[in-house]
Formats: structure tokens, sequence, C-alpha cells
């Protein structure tokens, strides 16, 4: 008669290296791939010059303030978004501990609600920044 085949479960640090060297890859490595489109200097520069505008309204006083609230809004929504992964996280690993599930519940309720005030924030400022810099350029 076989012995049955045994199976070995990786431990928890185990998978969380995996895990964590498999987005550190994917976040240094997709940047990469992107980039390796341009290859020519005079590309780049149209394509940011399509994204971003021409040069008379990026130096503007409305666009540098609406670069740094978006910037700053943007900051706020990937460490909100962080956490509410960090309490699935949570919550997957409770094992049955209450105390912890309901810890993860409060995490993820807060990060959400911070994502939605940080996306209307978001909205409201490049709403205001955008009509401002048209009736700057109207005058």
């Amino acid at each position: 008669m076989r012995s049955p085949i045994s199976y070995s479960i990786p431990s928890l640090s185990t998978l969380a290296r995996l895990v964590l060297s498999l987005m550190v890859v994917v976040t240094l490595g997709f940047p990469v791939l992107a980039s390796a489109q341009f290859s020519d200097q005079d590309q780049l520069h149209g394509a940011a010059s399509e994204s971003y505008g021409d040069s008379e309204t990026t130096g503007s006083l409305t666009a540098i303030i609406g670069s740094i609230i978006n910037v700053l809004l943007s900051i706020l929504g990937l460490i909100l978004l962080l956490l509410v992964i960090y309490a699935g996280f949570l919550w997957m690993t409770a094992g049955g501990n209450s105390d912890q599930v309901d810890k993860a519940k409060k995490f993820i309720v807060n990060g959400v609600i911070g994502l939605i005030i940080t996306l209307t924030a978001y909205a409201i400022s490049n709403f205001v920044v955008d009509t401002l810099q048209t009736a700057n350029l109207a005058s």
C-alpha cells in the first residue's frame, strides 16, 4: 500500500515574501516597459504636451497649484487603497478571531469612506483648476 502524498503549505512569511517580491517586480518593471515605446525625445515631448497641455498653461500659478493638489490627493488615495488592502489581509488572516475581523471591517469602512472623499475632492479640484485656467486664457 502506498503512503498518501503529503503537500507542504508554505508558511505565511514565505507567502508574504513571494507576494511582496512580485509587487516590487511589477511596480518597478511596468514603467520600464511602458517607456520603451518612446525612443525619440521629440515623441516623448509631444506625448507630454498632449497629456499636460502646452507650456503657456503649465507655467501659470493655477496649473502649479492644481498639480500640487492632484499629487497630494493621489498620494492620499494610494495610502487609503493600501489601508483597504491591509484590512482585507487582516480579515483573511483572522482565523476566526472576531476582534480582528471587527478591526478589519472598521478599516475597510473607513478606507472606503476616505477614498470616496478623496475622489470627490479630486473631481472638485480638477473642475475648479480647469475653470480658472480657461478664465485666465480667455482674458
